[in-house]
This record gives C-alpha cells, sequence and structure tokens, in this order.
C-alpha cells in the first residue's frame, strides 16, 4: 500500500547564495508568490537573488544529492564562506515524519523517522 507523502518544510545554511540560516514552510499554503529583493546589486532587482536555489534545487539536492542543474557534492556549497553546506527536508510521510539532511563540505546524508517497511 502506497503512502502520501508531503513535503512540509526546508532549512538551508550555506547553501549556493545562502550564507545564512534560512527556513520554509512548503505545506498548507494554497497558491504562493515567491518574491525577493537581490540585496547584492540593485540593478538586478530580483534576477539572481536565490528564489529558483531555494525552490528547485534546495529539495532536489537534499532528495537526490543533485540540482536539476547538475551541481552536487561541494558544488551546492557558498562560495561566499567555508562553512558546511546544510540542507534539510522535513516530509510527512503517511503520518510519519521524516527528516532528510543533506551536507556538503564534508558530504554527508542522515534520514530520521523512516520506518524500515515502506
Amino acid at each position: 500500500m502506497s503512502k502520501r507523502v508531503r513535503l512540509v518544510s526546508a532549512e538551508y545554511e550555506h547553501f549556493l547564495g545562502f550564507r545564512e540560516r534560512v527556513s520554509l514552510p512548503l505545506c498548507d499554503l494554497g497558491l504562493v508568490m515567491v518574491r525577493a529583493e537581490n540585496r547584492t546589486s540593485a540593478a538586478a532587482d530580483s534576477n539572481g537573488s536565490g528564489k529558483t536555489a531555494l525552490i528547485v534545487d534546495g529539495p532536489a539536492w537534499v532528495l537526490f544529492g543533485e540540482t536539476l542543474r547538475g551541481l552536487r557534492a561541494d558544488a551546492v556549497a557558498c562560495r561566499f564562506t567555508k562553512d558546511t553546506a546544510v540542507g534539510v527536508m522535513h516530509l510527512d510521510v503517511g503520518g510519519e515524519r521524516v527528516t532528510i539532511a543533506r551536507t556538503a563540505r564534508p558530504s554527508s546524508l542522515r534520514v530520521s523517522g523512516l520506518d524500515p517497511d515502506l
């Protein structure tokens, strides 16, 4: 029997262009507009502010080890710092809380709360 999987929330730190910790709620939000501000260059408006990094690249990297743009391992770590890149996804799998945490620099993967009978 298959179980329903819902993305509950995500957290990233030292991931791509983000140095500081970013937390995102991902479920039961309805229709969402993502708006951002590029604090690096006022001339760039919201381009390059990290919207795709948080919504597309982050979940793909945490869940599968590679972004949809083909970045993996240390390539996803923030180039502005030498700290460890961290991505965490909190899921609801059939009513059970599952957490998947992936790091780069050094690389690691940790899964908690997963029923081995899935």
